[in-house]
């Protein structure tokens, strides 16, 4: 009876051992409406998403983008400012945002501090004289914001806008590093720190242009939204889209 009782006892630990638990898989790919698009990346230990969208929607056409909303703080709104009359659309076959004009938009994730990153992954369908840009400490009314962009598939540069005008930083300053080719996509992000001189950082791909950014002794102070800029006439098959957007405290 004990060797019985023994055989049992083995061979139910054995069975146990060999239980196969399914995986859950963050950030990486995701398989979308027939094609395979980059998703937003799994943050870091330190980093708390406050925003997180991949622009996933079901259908065909392409919709305003303020008619969706994304997995955390997105929904959004488009900039009531007058500089910025277009529509931003969702391509709801391939799950990206692209701007049929000059456009601008934030999220409703509230930042919890002034120092944040926006981050997206950018898409480029054909290489046009565009541009797409993310952004930080965006106004909600005034034409004010700091932005990262890839300017006409040729070049990366940081910006502050300030009720419409434009500084490049540092002055006229650009980057050609790890440009994305026609059906590529980059991960670039724009973060800030600091208030009375904050500091600005730009990365493609996780790698930091050193280039570009760094102190601005003319701040935008208030914390504003996180949000995308777009200038310039694309549709769903030209121009630079962006298939996904995330802003978090690092």
């Amino acid at each position: 009876m004990r060797r019985l009782l023994a055989a049992l006892l083995f061979i139910y630990l054995l069975t146990l051992s060999t239980v196969v638990y399914p995986q859950v898989k963050v950030g990486g790919t995701a398989k979308i409406g027939g094609t395979v698009k980059a998703s937003v990346s799994a943050g870091g230990s330190s980093e708390v998403d406050f925003v997180t969208d991949t622009f996933t929607e079901s259908g065909s056409s392409a919709v305003d983008l303020n008619t969706h909303t994304g997995e955390l703080g997105a929904t959004w709104t488009h900039s009531p400012h007058a500089n910025y009359t277009a529509n931003l659309n969702l391509d709801q076959s391939t799950d990206r945002i692209f701007s049929i004009n000059t456009s601008a938009y934030y999220a409703s994730g509230t930042p919890p501090s002034a120092d944040y990153c926006s981050e997206a992954v950018v898409f480029v369908a054909s290489v046009i004289s565009v541009n797409v840009s993310v952004t930080v400490r965006m106004d909600t009314t005034a034409d004010t914001m700091y932005i990262f962009r890839l300017n006409s598939g040729t070049s990366w540069d940081v910006r502050r806008i300030v009720a419409g005008s434009q500084t490049t930083l540092p002055a006229a300053t650009t980057s050609t590093s790890n440009l994305p080719g026609v059906g590529e996509t980059r991960t670039m992000k724009l973060c800030i720190s600091g208030g009375a001189t904050p500091t600005l950082a730009a990365y493609v791909d996780g790698v930091q242009l050193s280039s570009l950014g760094g102190l601005d002794g003319s701040p935008i102070t208030a914390t504003g939204k996180a949000g995308v800029r777009f200038s310039g006439a694309q549709t769903t098959t030209t121009g630079f889209h962006f298939n996904s957007f995330r802003a978090f405290t690092p």
